[in-house]
């Protein structure tokens, strides 16, 4: 099973930070894809870039590293290199949402193409998925609410 972990850090809501970095580097420790935005990899803390930090969690085994940063480009990092995706412009409605169709659109990706953990190596595969994610995530910020495109509108695209 492929698993992936979105940290979606929320500051507000979280009264013991120390717990919380504990807890996340042991869920992290087991995960294939490790997907977060500029702002949670930063509130995470465990480098001091989230680039650093992608650098780290691949050298610590985790296959590949998201890091999302809004409607600037989205980056991939994996053991065969590091990917760089811009994101599509579009007239933002709301941005509810976006991180997760990122995510999820990652994983609908990677699986409808029949990749696993062994292909999270490859770089260029890596590219094509961040690109269909951040495809996905543009078209959900053009609509109110988190209403996600369907895999038929992808195809539209």
């Amino acid at each position: 099973t492929l698993v992936m972990v979105d940290p979606n850090c929320r500051p507000t809501a979280t009264p013991d930070f120390g717990r919380y970095q504990a807890r996340m580097r042991r869920v992290i420790a087991r995960a294939d894809v490790v997907k977060g935005s500029d702002e949670d990899f930063d509130y995470l803390a465990l480098a001091a870039t989230p680039e650093a930090t992608a650098r780290m969690l691949i050298e610590q085994g985790v296959g590949a590293v998201l890091v999302t940063q809004g409607g600037d480009a989205a980056r991939g990092f994996c053991v065969g290199g590091e990917v760089s995706v811009p994101v599509p412009s579009v007239q933002v409605v709301d941005t509810v949402g976006a991180g997760d169709t990122f995510g999820g659109s990652f994983l609908g990706y990677w699986l409808e193409h029949g990749f696993g953990r062994q292909e999270l190596d490859d770089a260029d595969l890596l590219e094509a998925a961040v690109t269909f994610a951040a495809r996905a995530a543009a078209i959900n910020c053009t609509r109110a609410g988190a209403e996600p495109p369907t895999r038929a509108e992808m195809d539209l695209e």
